[in-house]
């Protein structure tokens, strides 16, 4: 699998272990799994201003509609971001 060369996109390892064992020992494995995926995907993006899919040769890319790196500071999904680790 090819990826673009994009090193400004990072992620906490010990938090997404932490996520993946909480997700293995619920109930609802699916709906879990899937709120790790869209909290990366999200955060991908204001990483390095390409969606994922793009990333991964999945989409096409599109214009975004405002510069992401200043969209940091008002991030929902901060957690990844904030590994002290």
């Amino acid at each position: 699998m090819a990826y673009l060369k994009l090193d400004n996109s990072t992620v906490c390892v010990a938090y997404v272990y932490e996520r993946l064992h909480e997700a293995l020992d619920s109930d609802d494995l699916a709906e879990k799994i899937s709120r790790l995926s869209d909290e990366l995907a999200h955060n991908f993006e204001v990483d390095t201003g390409v969606k994922v899919g793009v990333a991964l040769g999945w989409d096409e890319p599109t214009e975004p509609t405002e510069p992401l790196h200043r969209l940091r500071a008002v991030q929902v999904f901060d957690p990844i971001d904030t590994c002290d680790t």
